[in-house]
């Protein structure tokens, strides 16, 4: 049977043993800056189509205070499910008290 290629990175598992507790902290220490990237996804997703009448219409430089609220209303799925995406992360954030 032919083994298909899943991306997958074939690691010494003897260099690694001793990693496992290393890996898993720096995992926990980037997840809120994954949140952070997939919050502002979701807001340039918006701004780039449901939102981009307003958004041009602001003066260069304005600042605005995005509401999660209001971007789920926005109805766009994608950006849905990337604050989805978020919850989920943030639920595993609290759950591991980073």
């Amino acid at each position: 049977m032919e083994r298909k290629n899943l991306n997958a990175k074939v690691i010494s598992i003897h260099e690694h043993k001793l990693r496992y507790n290393e890996v898993w902290k720096e995992v926990l220490e980037e997840l809120p800056q994954v949140n952070s990237m997939l919050f502002s996804s979701a807001i340039n997703l918006l701004v780039s189509h449901k939102w981009k009448a307003w958004s041009e219409s602001l003066p260069y430089g304005a600042e605005f205070q995005f509401e999660e609220s209001a971007m789920r209303d926005a109805g766009d799925e994608f950006v849905i499910e990337l604050l989805d995406l978020r919850a989920s992360i943030e639920e595993f954030i609290a759950k591991h008290q980073i």
